[in-house]
């Protein structure tokens, strides 16, 4: 069965986009060239942005993958749980939000930020540790 997890978004997060937007529109009520190419620049932004913090879903599924999808105008990141080696949380200092790191194959990482981090890392451990053991009893029987 499949779990999706969705992006928590921060209250930095919404500052950004808020920041984003106030200076597009700034920019957008000069009349001259730069400032509309600037504030279309901003607006586009914000709009990236929100699209990212709507739709990232980080999704476990059945076959034994994690599909991280930052949303429509991102590519998909596949992770097959048996190449994961480590899963840790890394708590954000400043003003960087704390996150969960994913380790896999050649020292590749990925940061992940779950609404649910705690029911994330006990569903990717659990999968693995299943995958795990689905892997010894299949190398039992050959």
């Amino acid at each position: 069965m499949d779990r999706i997890f969705h992006k928590h978004v921060f209250f930095i997060d919404i500052v950004t986009i808020m920041v984003f937007a106030l200076i597009g529109l700034w920019a957008l009520m000069h009349h001259n060239l730069l400032s509309g190419v600037v504030g279309l620049a901003m607006i586009v932004l914000a709009a990236l942005t929100v699209e990212r913090a709507v739709h990232t879903v980080y999704l476990l599924t059945s076959d034994k993958r994690l599909v991280i999808d930052g949303g429509r105008l991102s590519r998909r990141i596949v992770v097959p749980l048996s190449e994961i080696r480590e899963v840790k949380r890394v708590e954000g200092r400043l003003l960087l939000k704390p996150y969960i790191a994913v380790e896999w194959g050649d020292g590749h990482v990925v940061s992940v930020q779950p609404d649910n981090e705690d029911g994330f890392i006990r569903e990717i451990e659990r999968r693995m540790a299943s995958a795990s053991v689905a892997d010894d009893t299949d190398a039992d029987g050959e």
